[in-house]
């Protein structure tokens, strides 16, 4: 995946003052989609007087996307057991399977499958 990062440096005072400001991020098919959007954020940042510079910088993330995705939105999760009685004993030996799911973008509720 690449996406594309508009980095702005403030105006400083004194050297190393601020480190260079991640401002926006665009992916590489929306970038060429609508390139105007690039081009006016960037001049948005340069308008501004507290910054100096603006440039956006290409980044491809490789294999990294995946991780990254999963971390946002992790996929749905299951997982199994035994359920057990106080005192530690088996509940006629019944398992249980609890699924845990994404729902509009976030962990959903469980549920006992």
């Amino acid at each position: 995946m690449i996406i594309h990062v508009l980095f702005g440096q403030k105006i400083e005072e004194r050297e190393f003052q601020y480190a260079p400001e991640a401002l926006a991020v665009i992916d590489d098919v929306t970038s060429k989609v609508k390139p105007e959007y690039m081009t006016k954020t960037r001049k948005e940042v340069l308008d501004n007087e507290h910054y100096i510079g603006a440039e956006w910088v290409k980044v491809d993330l490789g294999g990294v996307d995946l991780p990254i995705r999963n971390t946002i939105a992790p996929p749905a999760l299951t997982l199994s057991g035994r359920v057990s009685q106080p005192g530690g004993r088996d509940a006629r030996n019944q398992s249980i399977t609890v699924q845990v799911g994404r729902e509009g973008g976030r962990i959903a509720d469980s549920e006992i499958l």
